[in-house]
């Protein structure tokens, strides 16, 4: 599946479907259409979380891994919190000691589209689930000393992403949190290729996607489960934490499209993996 191909599949199955000539020649305007229009993305069938996707659970607890620092977890968190908020009622818990969620929230004061606290008590995480939310992001400790406080998160987390920048050097760590917390508690998750740098052509991001499918990380298993999507670098998410900004900020612009379309398309696809996990409970 191509970039966006999930916002424009998704624009293509709304009753009574939309003219979508125009998007037909480029997918990412039908994401971008999804990005800015809000009434839109609430009628797009894998947007209800709450009605729909949950079925027997009241809501669903998201946490990006990653025990190593500089990966994206906070970027991560912070931007699919602001994409999911279009069409469900989101909270971003930060659980990380190093407080860098926490820091960008304050920068943003009342002006973030989801709610926000952090939580370093272990005997307060069991209680995430009685919040009255559809989805509650949750970004973790990226250090090795944490381990209790990521322990504690795991046990009450229900899908788990883990941003991987496309470098051989990076996969080791990932794979560790992942060997060592996420798979021994049988927790869905995906790794999200971030900060990806197309200048020079697809050929590298090929070539590692192609690794990720294919090598031995675990035992039993073939590859790393990994999302279709990914998150491009840009110019603009640098200035987000400083700025105390998420991605809904910003309008469509030669700085901020490519910022805006991947975020979004990556949203989409999270929820209509929830929705296919629902359809074969």
């Amino acid at each position: 599946m191509s970039d966006n191909d999930t916002a424009f599949n998704a624009l293509a199955s709304l009753s009574p479907p939309l003219d979508l000539n125009n998007e037909r020649s480029s997918p990412e305007s039908a994401c971008m259409r999804v990005a800015h229009d809000r009434e839109l993305a609430s009628q797009l069938p894998c947007a209800h979380l709450a009605h729909a996707l949950l079925w027997e659970k009241s809501m669903r607890v998201l946490a990006v891994v990653g025990q190593k620092g500089g990966i994206g977890k906070s970027t991560t968190v912070m931007n699919l919190a602001a994409c999911m908020s279009r069409s469900s009622s989101v909270a971003v818990i930060d659980v990380d000691p190093q407080a860098s969620t926490t820091k960008w929230a304050e920068r943003a004061g009342e002006n973030l589209p989801f709610d926000f606290t952090s939580e370093t008590d272990i005997s307060m995480l069991s209680l995430m689930r009685q919040l009255d939310y559809d989805v509650v992001i949750v970004d973790t400790p990226g250090s090795l000393a944490d381990r209790d406080v990521l322990s504690a998160l795991l046990d009450q987390t229900d899908y788990a992403i883990a941003p991987l920048s496309p470098s051989f050097m990076e996969i080791e760590p990932v794979q560790r949190t992942l060997q060592d917390f996420v798979i021994p508690r049988g927790i869905p998750y995906r790794v999200l290729m971030n900060k990806v740098d197309l200048r020079d052509g697809k050929g590298d991001l090929e070539s590692f996607e192609e690794l990720l499918d294919t090598g031995s990380f675990f035992d039993g298993q073939v590859g790393i489960p990994r999302f279709k999507n990914y998150i491009r670098q840009a110019k603009v998410m640098k200035m987000m934490p400083l700025q105390g900004t998420v991605i809904t900020d910003y309008s469509d612009t030669r700085n901020s499209r490519a910022a805006i379309s991947d975020y979004t398309s990556v949203a989409l696809e999270l929820m209509n993996l929830w929705a296919r996990e629902r359809k074969t409970a």
